[in-house]
């Protein structure tokens, strides 16, 4: 239309003047409040969204604790696997023997 329409940041810092001379800057405060109010909105409904998230995830989460002297086996996915004849390769390596903890889920470990 010849113009380019208003957005927040010229009200934050354009003129506070309008072309009637009459101050429009109650307008434009109410405008940046409703703005905020929206953006308040949203956070809230994201992070209420994220927490059923969570906690539906977390519902059939097992937390296992595993110590020095454990035994275990590792588990490779197909798709990691690389070479030929990757259909053929064995997907479960192991027993392996936890030998040092080393921070709460990293640990150094050996072949037995």
């Amino acid at each position: 239309m010849g113009y380019f329409p208003k957005n927040p940041l010229y009200f934050i810092f354009g003129k506070d003047v309008s072309i009637d001379g009459h101050s429009d800057i109650q307008k434009e405060i109410r405008l940046i409040e409703k703005i905020q109010l929206v953006h308040q909105l949203v956070q809230e409904q994201l992070e209420k969204s994220q927490g059923e998230y969570k906690a539906r995830h977390d519902k059939h989460r097992v937390d296992r604790k595993y110590h020095v002297g454990d035994e275990f086996w590792l588990h490779i996915r197909k798709e990691r696997l690389q070479g030929e004849g990757k259909k053929l390769k064995p997907i479960r390596y192991g027993p392996f023997r936890i030998l040092e903890k080393v921070g709460k889920i990293a640990f150094i470990y050996a072949n037995l």
